[in-house]
């Protein structure tokens, strides 16, 4: 059964390991010791296709395992403080105004 991993080593860079396993493996049994050392000192968590999953999920035909860092800043909160540098004048829905248009439409 063949596995794809996915990681990021670094910003902007993605490394990708194809595995090949037996039926019915977890996923700690999956990962490359090479992969599971890195994983235990980033503090990497893994999902597969994007869903979070432990180390004892079972693995199946064709997954696609990401190994991902944790977030440094919240998404809602980086949002909001791009807008605010930007200014209300220039950005989204607020960018331009058409003649005669509510504030905000």
């Amino acid at each position: 059964m063949n596995i794809d991993i996915y990681y990021s080593p670094a910003q902007r860079k993605t490394e990708h390991v194809a595995v090949d396993v037996p039926v019915s493996t977890v996923l700690r049994d999956a990962l490359p010791v090479s992969l599971a050392a890195t994983m235990l000192s980033q503090s990497l968590t893994s999902s597969v296709w994007g869903r979070a999953v432990g180390s004892d999920y079972q693995l199946q035909l064709g997954d696609r395992v990401e190994l991902v860092r944790e977030l440094r800043v919240d998404p809602m909160t980086a949002r909001r403080e791009r807008f605010n540098k930007q200014g209300i004048k220039k950005a989204g829905l607020f960018k331009t105004k058409r003649e005669g248009a509510k504030a905000g439409y």
